[in-house]
């Protein structure tokens, strides 16, 4: 071949070379922007009117010098566009579509194994059969991509990575048990029709709008500290003891009040809470803390009738680490 030929074929494949990488750059970049701002989708609507960029504004005591407040719901993921967003409402909970999950699937899921970022493989809408996969991190997620805070870019939430964070076990444990006056500050409740638990800030003022807030402990909810638990061994229905209208809920919202719901858990391909296969709907919430190879320190809470029991556990319950469970983050 002459020497001009060779010359123009290098030349040539230099440019199909560039070429192909521009597009594949391209489309990378159209992706990545599919993914976090959601393309077609009127994102605005998921912002809670009474946040701030998904952050609600009152402040709760974790610790004697330490203060955080929660997102407005609620951790989702559509695993079809690679999106996080928190629930536009804090009473928004996915239920038995949590068995729907699939890499395709288009969606939202909102129980995840633990530290199930996306990061090192532990993929959100994964919910493995054991614990083989989640040997690390130990002791805690704090502070590393494990955590859903620290690693995600979250729509509604700033869309920017470490803006949030997992509250640790004794964090949750000071929410109920530590703060001034913790005793009044949280009930069971039914808000808008779901069943939960309610958070009230350090700043409480009841609003002027609905009748008020009832403490469960008010209502036989007693600490027994053999156990680390609220407990109360009567038949008493505690998702009854406040009952609010979506309206009522935005008035007791805007002067503070954070709702848990009880979102269920899921494992072994199966969504459990109550009309599915449980007589009683339960709350189960990640801390940030894990006890040993197998199990972490979550919230627990249920309020079960039939079984005479209702229980509250801030940090001394445990799950299996690769279990579904909710995420609400706090900053």
């Amino acid at each position: 071949m002459r020497p001009q030929i060779l010359k123009y074929h290098k030349i040539m494949r230099k440019i199909l070379y560039f070429a192909f990488a521009a597009v594949l750059a391209v489309a990378f970049a159209s992706c990545e922007k599919k993914s976090n701002s959601e393309s077609g989708e009127n994102t605005a609507a998921w912002i809670n009117p009474n946040s701030q960029n998904g952050l609600m504004l009152h402040k709760f005591s974790v610790a004697d010098t330490r203060t955080v407040r929660f997102s407005q719901g609620n951790l989702q993921y559509r695993a079809s566009t690679g999106t996080w967003r928190f629930a536009p409402n804090q009473w928004e909970m996915i239920g038995g579509d949590n068995s729907n999950r699939s890499m395709d699937y288009n969606g939202w899921i909102d129980l995840f194994s633990w530290g199930a970022t996306g990061y090192n493989g532990r993929l959100p809408h994964v919910v493995p059969s054991s614990s083989g996969d989640f040997q690390e991190p130990q002791g805690s997620i704090a502070n590393t991509d494990y955590d859903w805070g620290y690693y995600l870019s979250i729509v509604n939430g700033g869309n920017q990575k470490n803006l949030w964070r997992t509250l640790t076990d004794k964090e949750w444990e000071y929410l109920f048990h530590g703060r001034t006056n913790a005793e009044q500050r949280f009930g069971f409740a039914t808000v808008n029709d779901v069943e939960g638990l309610i958070l009230l800030p350090d700043d409480w003022e009841n609003p002027t709008e609905v009748l008020g807030f009832t403490a469960s402990t008010d209502k036989g909810l007693n600490w027994e500290s053999d156990f680390g638990s609220y407990q109360d061994r009567t038949k008493t229905v505690h998702y009854l003891d406040n009952n609010y209208t979506a309206t009522q809920w935005k008035a007791m919202e805007k002067a503070g009040a954070i709702f848990l719901p009880a979102a269920g858990g899921y494992s072994n391909d199966t969504y459990f809470n109550k009309n599915i296969n449980s007589d009683y709907n339960r709350g189960g919430y990640w801390s940030a803390t894990r006890k040993n190879d197998n199990q972490v320190y979550v919230l627990d809470f249920y309020s079960n009738p039939t079984g005479t029991h209702t229980f509250l556990a801030p940090s001394t319950n445990t799950t299996h680490v690769q279990f579904g469970e909710a995420v609400r983050l706090v900053r």
